[in-house]
């Protein structure tokens, strides 16, 4: 469903792998944050941060290695958001 031609099926497929995927759907998700849909993408980074594995060294290296700037902004913006529901000021960011 990472493919369907529908924005919100998309999402939701970002969504879903966030509360069951593992860290072998790090791949797929990734390549959703380069999605031509903003709420794709959000999604897809936000599904990333709630993987197994996602610390803040594995974060960080992942988006040292995005070449989509659109990438980098969604994952940017969810870090963002994690920060601040966590009752943390969010990092700036690079």
């Amino acid at each position: 469903l990472a493919a369907h031609p529908d924005p919100l099926v998309r999402s939701a497929a970002a969504v879903a792998l966030g509360r069951i995927g593992q860290a072998q759907d790090r791949a797929l998700l990734v390549a959703l944050m380069s999605d031509r849909d903003w709420w794709v993408r959000l999604r897809a980074a936000q599904s990333v941060l709630a993987l197994p594995g996602a610390d803040a060294v594995a974060v960080e290296a992942l988006r040292a290695g995005l070449q989509d700037r659109f990438a980098r902004d969604a994952l940017d913006h969810a870090r963002a958001e994690r920060a601040l529901s966590a009752g943390a000021a969010p990092a700036p960011a690079p």
